[in-house]
């Protein structure tokens, strides 16, 4: 029989579908990939508008339509064409009529914007009619940027750069998993915003540099820039008819404020059981968890000292949270956990 002479709990991370904690007190809106409602004027869950220049969607659920993968429920645009309907998709929220901001600068003071997504077929979508991407926002002053995802991996942030191909703001390696942006701007003088980007659940900014925004008729990389409406907006979609590409939208979730992304602070999980079980040689565990936290298993066959992080081998990683309690079974504990030291690890994946 093994022994198990030291068990630790650390803090849990955030599941894959939540990598940041919400806001204290919430978010102001959101639109969570659950519908896709096609009328003009009432969109998707009812509140967005694809009556815009940068949008045919003719309504066929052929090519926007919601679906569910590994319990994660999103939206799903397919553009696959460069002429006729159906070649550009963009969906617009009105901020003065449905949030009351007709501030014609509501930037100015701060604006964030959350959002996970990804590009399922790892077909990237770069900055387009000079400062466009998959996510638009603009003011009735014209202040305007975009946020893209292109084919190497680069997220951009579409502005006023000089080129119109968008400043590169981070990199990812893989363009058909999931991601999490949070973006954030405010003035920093005339058309000048500080832009922070934080990716993937780090609250370290993955960016922060001081852009200009473009302004409407402006043109800096050949196409130039039409704003989608009069009013004050946030846009999402796929609104190029030159591009082509895939677009999986999990979630959006946005607030008039500048809200940098909060340190997850939970309260330390505890052991209720450690069982072994000699008949099929399994060691089951058993602890107090979040809902939406995972998990990951690690051990060692060091003696002594607990050693550094580089020194432990693991088990079981993303073990996902049950519930308020979560119980995992060890298989093979017999050759799995490592003499003559037995030492198991729950850790912050």
């Amino acid at each position: 029989m093994k022994r198990v002479l030291l068990l630790f709990l650390l803090l849990p991370g955030l599941s894959a579908a939540d990598l940041f904690l919400p806001p204290t007190g919430g978010w102001d809106a959101g639109y969570e990939g659950n519908a896709a409602a096609s009328a003009a004027t009432a969109a998707l869950d009812g509140n967005w508008n694809h009556n815009n220049p940068s949008d045919s969607w003719s309504g066929s659920t052929s090519v926007v339509y919601t679906a569910t993968v590994n319990e994660v429920s999103f939206l799903h645009i397919h553009d696959a064409l460069t002429s006729g309907n159906d070649r550009k998709f963009m969906f617009g929220y009105d901020l003065e009529s449905l949030l009351g901001i007709a501030d014609d600068a509501f930037l100015d003071d701060g604006f964030t914007l959350h959002t996970r997504f990804r590009l399922p077929d790892g077909q990237g979508y770069g900055i387009h009619n000079s400062t466009k991407g998959m996510f638009n926002i603009s003011q009735r002053s014209e202040d305007s940027f975009g946020m893209s995802l292109n084919s190497n991996g680069e997220l951009l942030i579409g502005s006023n750069d000089g080129t119109g191909q968008g400043t590169v703001a981070a990199t990812v390696t893989d363009l058909t998993a999931w991601h999490e942006a949070w973006l954030t701007f405010s003035l920093v003088v005339s058309n000048d915003y500080q832009v922070t980007l934080y990716l993937d659940g780090d609250t370290t900014p993955a960016f922060q540099q001081t852009l200009t925004a473009l302004q409407n008729g402006q043109n800096i990389g050949g196409g130039g820039f039409t704003r989608e409406y009069t009013h004050n907006y946030l846009a999402f979609g796929l609104g190029s008819s030159a591009f082509t590409g895939n677009f999986d939208l999990d979630f959006i979730r946005f607030s008039d404020a500048l809200l940098p992304p909060e340190e997850p602070v939970q309260a330390q999980p505890e052991i209720l059981a450690v069982a072994y079980h000699p008949a099929t040689d399994t060691l089951t565990l058993r602890w107090t968890s979040e809902p939406g936290r995972q998990y990951d298993l690690i051990t060692t066959d060091q003696q002594g000292a607990v050693p550094p992080p580089g020194q432990w081998l693991s088990l079981t990683n993303g073990i996902p949270a049950q519930g308020l309690e979560t119980e995992w079974t060890i298989p093979d504990a017999g050759t799995r956990l490592p003499d003559p030291w037995n030492l198991l690890r729950i850790r912050l994946p």
